[in-house]
């Protein structure tokens, strides 16, 4: 027991000593020497070498710390797309809408039927004495003219009435001439001017005056002329030598309607002009609204018919009676009656 605590006291001395030259080597730069250890036994214990003085381990370089790894942006998750709609079911198609067929363009209409013309009196007084009338004419007149309907490729005739309302707008009434003249003139249904001019001339040596020349102007409207392409003013005229003659101081008077043949300006026949009711007189000095003593044309024919018309029914009536008389007889006889 005593050796144990001597042991005891004796090993923490020597860590004591061994402390002491430990801070001694710390402080002298060299290790320090470990105690030298006793021990009780009999063996003596070989001193201590002093432990071999390793150079100081240099502290490890320190190495930049390596870069961060690049972070690489996340990948974004797959788009998700969205579903495809179903397609759309579009609604069938309706049927083309069967349009009606569009009717042709009516074709211009035909030109109107002619009708009888209204009466008219004109009268026209001498420049050198306004209380005498020189030319007085009183007559009704449809004028004829072909033309072509564009429309329809074909010739028509078209109808000109002089209406009564048209007025007088010149004329020629010189005592001292030989011929003299009345123009009369109105508006279409275009409100464009017509107008006709009458001239007529004298035979001083037999006395006498007749209808020399008629000139027309018509220009073509919508309603006498439907279907016309060319709306120029057409030039007629009708010479004569021989119409309407009359002696002087004298009227002319026909009721019954004169057809007067009408040429263009290349003397190429184009319609006509029809006069009926008329009565004038042309180098006279009336002074009042009366026309001189008339010397009438050739009266109107009577139609063939009437005479035949009459001739049939007296054939028909001489036929029943001989007819009668035959049965009459017949019947006496019959009776035992004979005749005286």
């Amino acid at each position: 027991m005593t050796k144990l605590i001597f042991i005891f006291i004796i090993s923490a001395a020597l860590m004591i000593v061994q402390g002491d030259d430990i801070n001694a080597t710390n402080h002298n730069g060299f290790p320090p020497q470990p105690p030298p250890h006793k021990d009780n036994s009999s063996t003596p214990i070989p001193p201590t070498l002093p432990p071999t003085t390793k150079p100081p381990t240099p502290e490890p370089t320190t190495k930049p710390p390596p870069p961060p790894p690049t972070t690489k942006p996340p990948t974004p998750p797959p788009t998700t797309q969205p579903p495809t709609p179903p397609p759309t079911t579009q609604p069938p198609t309706p049927p083309p809408t069967t349009k009606p067929p569009t009717p042709p363009p009516a074709p211009a209409p035909l030109p109107p039927k002619p009708v009888e013309p209204s009466q008219g009196s004109w009268e026209f007084n001498d420049t050198t004495n306004t209380n005498a009338t020189c030319i007085k004419i009183h007559f009704a007149v449809q004028i004829v003219i072909p033309y072509l309907h564009k429309a329809r490729n074909t010739t028509y005739n078209a109808t000109v009435d002089i209406p009564p309302s048209a007025h007088v707008s010149g004329g020629d009434c010189v005592s001292d001439k030989s011929t003299e003249s009345i123009e009369i003139q109105w508006m279409n249904a275009n409100n464009a001017t017509d107008n006709i001019k009458f001239q007529f001339v004298q035979n001083v040596t037999a006395k006498n005056y007749q209808l020399q020349e008629i000139n027309l102007n018509i220009t073509p409207d919508d309603v006498a002329f439907p279907g016309i392409e060319d709306k120029t003013p057409i030039i007629l005229k009708h010479k004569s030598s021989d119409e309407f003659t009359t002696s002087l101081f004298k009227s002319y008077k026909c009721e019954k309607e004169q057809h007067l043949n009408l040429t263009d300006l290349s003397n190429n026949a184009r319609g006509s002009i029809h006069i009926s009711h008329l009565q004038l007189q042309a180098f006279g000095n009336a002074t009042n609204n009366e026309f001189y003593s008339a010397i009438d044309c050739e009266p109107t024919s009577t139609p063939d018919v009437v005479p035949i018309a009459v001739g049939c029914a007296l054939a028909i009536l001489v036929i029943v009676v001989l007819v009668a008389y035959l049965i009459g007889r017949k019947r006496r006889q019959a009776r035992g009656y004979l005749s005286m």
